[in-house]
């Protein structure tokens, strides 16, 4: 099985999209937040509510937030630029994990004139789940789409700022542990070992299971030091991939594919220490948005497999639909992905 781990990276090549910056920004300006810009972004949410919420109480705080939130939400504009979305199909995966809050995506899919899912309709499964993101998720057709830190309609599961994400981490350790406490590697990786990889490819209490059963693809995700939980995925992964006792039972595959401006150096030894693969896609020119945008257009009809080194951001999803097909095991005589 594989999935995706798409980002907002697809999302600012839509015209007018606000950026993470902007949105917070936004937010500091609705409550005329004194903060000022050197706070650090993670904690920089918390302490805008708690400064507003003094002087206008949690329920207004709480529409005005979501207010500037809904703005994210760009229906008509994604389904005007659904080529972009639609050629994610292409990759050949059925699973796509995306930090984002909005509904672009489904909108696109199903709206957008070139997509195969136009007219679908929308399954929505674990609705009761309010407040975190675990289970939560919408099928169209045989696609399986998850807002893994939350979503507009349910507001109180959208996770921005460290309370918010420390509070969904803890509730995806319990999931994983299967309600045990303890969480040293030698017993987390026990817990793992029979609760998720004995099932095989695939989840079932929470979506962070895939990260030790099935190949994932990090897709237009900048990975910054605020995605806490994709962080401590990677790090116990990595940490259970040590452990003799766990030799030869995780063997899926994480590839990030990370946009990278021509000009600046970058080091990846981190993600080789975490037994994440990169392939940095190079931004020629230092025109993010026009090359997005070109890129964008042509992931549907490139079919040749660029060479595994730096390649053009408009290749990347092309060698992520080669690697998807190189990748996918047989089970029971069937190719499964």
């Amino acid at each position: 099985m594989s999935a995706i781990l798409l980002g907002n990276g697809l999302n600012r090549c839509l015209k007018g999209y606000p950026s993470w910056v902007d949105l917070l920004q936004g937010i500091e300006s609705e409550f005329f937040s004194k903060l000022g810009s050197s706070v650090n972004s993670l904690l920089k949410y918390d302490a805008i509510l708690c400064e507003a919420k003094g002087r206008y109480g949690d329920d207004s705080v709480s529409k005005r937030v979501l207010d500037c939130l809904k703005r994210l939400d760009t229906a008509q504009i994604a389904i005007e630029n659904s080529d972009l979305f639609v050629s994610i199909l292409d990759s050949g995966v059925k699973t796509i994990l995306t930090t984002n809050y909005d509904y672009n995506l489904e909108n696109a899919l199903i709206h957008g004139a070139s997509s195969p899912l136009f007219g679908k309709q929308i399954e929505e499964h674990y609705t009761f789940e309010t407040r975190a993101s675990d289970k939560r998720n919408k099928v169209i057709d045989a696609f399986d789409i998850h807002h893994i830190h939350g979503e507009i309609s349910y507001p109180k599961s959208i996770c921005l700022g460290i309370t918010k994400y420390i509070d969904n981490l803890a509730k995806t350790m319990e999931l994983l542990s299967d309600g045990e406490s303890s969480q040293d590697g030698s017993s987390l990786g026990r817990l793992i070992d029979s609760n998720v990889l004995t099932r095989g490819p695939g989840w079932k209490k929470t979506w962070a299971e895939l990260f030790f059963n099935s190949n994932i693809y990090i897709v237009g995700l900048g990975l910054s030091s605020d995605e806490l939980d994709i962080w401590w995925l990677l790090m116990r992964r990595a940490q259970l991939l040590a452990d003799r006792d766990m030799c030869g039972k995780i063997t899926n595959r994480i590839i990030y594919f990370p946009l990278i401006a021509e000009e600046r150096p970058y080091d990846f030894s981190p993600f080789d220490v975490l037994h994440v693969e990169c392939e940095p896609c190079k931004v020629i020119g230092g025109d993010w948005k026009r090359h997005t945008a070109r890129f964008g257009k042509r992931l549907g009809g490139l079919r040749s497999r660029p060479a595994r080194t730096c390649f053009d951001g408009p290749n990347f999803l092309a060698f992520l639909k080669c690697e998807v097909q190189n990748t996918c095991h047989k089970k029971n005589g069937s190719t499964v992905l």
